[in-house]
């Protein structure tokens, strides 16, 4: 009986360590930087038939979500409401209204952008690494809205992030204002465990539905190794 209760015991144990630990890389997904996976899930018919303007069910793809820490033209990041950007000439009393409203997922609600209603997917192309910009339509539905060629895969494998001339996708990239951003970036890690250098660099504007190129000339970028590189 003592034995019996012992073995039930260790796998009560086992299984929530396992718990918490699944818990944490959530976390860990969703606080650290930005973070954008291939889906294993995706068909080969959708892949080759991804334009912008087309629409797909979400159950074929799965659909990555993105973190947005910085202002879209006149709609406004605040920590406070991190999920939203936020009309920046609207009162506090307008603001108050349209936070409400938005807590309703069901309600389309103007001076507001729910940064939930878009997500990502990294494509490898037939040895092209595309970055596909998502927005979602209704419940189960997800439209193309933008598609980023990023440059030439060393080869076809579906999680492919090196590019051709020793370069690498990396999506732990900020700003000196912490801005989180994407980029690519010459693949080797200085002294001060940063890549290199960066070669370009690229944000969400979610109010022109585009993904933009950030003019490095204007904006200093440092990109980092993510969770688990060597």
């Amino acid at each position: 009986m003592k034995r019996t209760f012992f073995i039930i015991t260790v796998i009560l144990f086992i299984s929530c360590k396992k718990n918490d630990k699944e818990e944490l890389i959530k976390s860990t997904i969703k606080n650290d930087s930005l973070k954008i996976y291939t889906s294993d899930s995706l068909q080969s018919s959708v892949k080759n038939d991804l334009k912008i303007g087309n629409t797909y069910n979400s159950a074929e793809l799965s659909v990555a979500g993105i973190f947005i820490n910085y202002n879209n033209g006149k709609y406004k990041f605040e920590e406070d409401h991190p999920d939203f950007l936020i009309d920046s000439t609207l009162s506090e009393d307008e603001k108050y209204q349209v936070l409400s409203a938005l807590n309703n997922e069901n309600l389309k609600v103007e001076k507001a952008i729910r940064i939930t209603d878009f997500g990502v997917l990294n494509v490898n192309d037939k040895g092209n690494i595309l970055e596909v910009l998502f927005k979602k339509e209704k419940k189960d539905y997800w439209k193309v809205v933008d598609i980023l060629n990023i440059g030439k895969a060393i080869d076809e494998d579906e999680h492919q992030y090196k590019i051709e001339g020793n370069r690498y996708l990396s999506f732990s990239c900020e700003n000196n204002q912490h801005h989180q951003y994407f980029g690519v970036v010459i693949n080797k890690i200085d002294k001060s465990g940063k890549y290199e250098k960066v070669l370009r660099a690229f944000k969400f504007d979610l109010e022109k539905e585009k993904i933009i190129e950030v003019d490095l000339k204007k904006e200093k970028v440092e990109c980092f190794p993510e969770i688990g590189d060597e």
